[in-house]
């Protein structure tokens, strides 16, 4: 055993009992240069990766700056990338979905020959059984999809008050008011 500066001992540096292969100081120094390397090459690694995400940072910064809208922008990224007929046609599809949420975007959707929201007959009657669906499956009046004070809004409240009011009914009538359950003799003669 070495000794150490306080004078205690110190184990050898294999260690007691270690049967695995010797141990020496330039090892040990050639193992910390070694990392001391990789770790410098791993900072220098993540300097290059944070450099592209700043410039990102910055350009979208700049753009924001300018009065650039950057949903549009990342969205017209990403339309750049699809052939013109997938852009035209998701482009026609967003916009009449919003005219059916009743959320148009300000243009001309009959430029466009687009549904500017008209409802035929059966729409509505549709738009009438979707709110009764919703009204008896226990759905709140306030999920109504359709824009306050629209036919459409009417109808789907209407369809949603029946669909209520056969929830209430298919529960059965009110109880039979009582004291106690009713007697054997009682029950077997009511049957």
């Amino acid at each position: 055993m070495a000794k150490t500066l306080n004078g205690g001992e110190a184990p050898d540096d294999r260690g007691e009992g270690d049967n695995g292969p010797e141990r020496t100081r330039e090892g040990f120094i050639s193992y910390v240069h070694e990392l001391d390397e990789a770790q410098s090459d791993l900072a220098s690694a993540l300097a290059a990766c944070k450099e592209p995400r700043r410039r990102l940072k910055d350009i979208r910064k700049r753009a924001e700056e300018d009065g650039h809208n950057l949903v549009a922008l990342d969205r017209a990224l990403e339309d750049e990338r699809k052939p013109a007929s997938v852009r035209e046609e998701t482009s026609q599809q967003t916009i009449q979905n919003l005219i059916w949420l009743r959320k148009p975007v300000d243009f001309q959707a009959e430029m466009f020959d687009l549904d500017t929201g008209d409802y035929t007959p059966e729409e509505l009657d549709r738009i009438e059984t979707i709110g009764f669906a919703a009204g008896k499956a226990g759905e709140r009046a306030d999920s109504n999809p359709n824009e306050p004070g629209s036919e459409a809004f009417v109808r789907w409240m209407a369809g949603w008050t029946d669909g209520q009011a056969e929830k209430v009914a298919g529960l059965g009538g009110a109880p039979k008011r009582g004291r106690g359950r009713p007697r054997k003799n009682q029950a077997q003669a009511e049957a």
